[in-house]
């Protein structure tokens, strides 16, 4: 935490975030595809959904894809976040109701 901090205060660019955030999803991704391969486990697969989802917002993102000026491939990155994040929340309801 204390080296991203630094980084992020030294250099304020959301690429930086990807690269702290990015690792840490891709092994979220890798162990949910397990608990739904070996399980079939709906939340799991939920939350596969909603990483993909966020993966394909930040591919946009960095393409810097945009429709309008007022609307450019931040807000676009931004509005599928959401999308994804309502999975990613349903997955993890889901995962919690199996634990408990």
């Amino acid at each position: 935490v204390v080296i991203y901090g630094f980084v992020i205060w030294r250099q304020s660019e959301f690429s930086q975030v990807l690269k702290f955030c990015g690792p840490a999803m891709v092994f979220v991704l890798i162990v949910m595809i397990y608990l739904y391969v070996t399980t079939g486990d709906r939340g799991a697969g939920s939350i596969i959904t909603g990483l993909v989802i966020s993966f394909g917002g930040a591919l946009l993102w960095s393409a810097r894809f945009s429709l309008h000026t007022h609307f450019n491939h931040n807000d676009i990155f931004h509005v599928i976040q959401m999308v994804g994040l309502w999975f990613i929340y349903r997955g993890g309801l889901a995962i919690q109701n199996i634990l408990n």
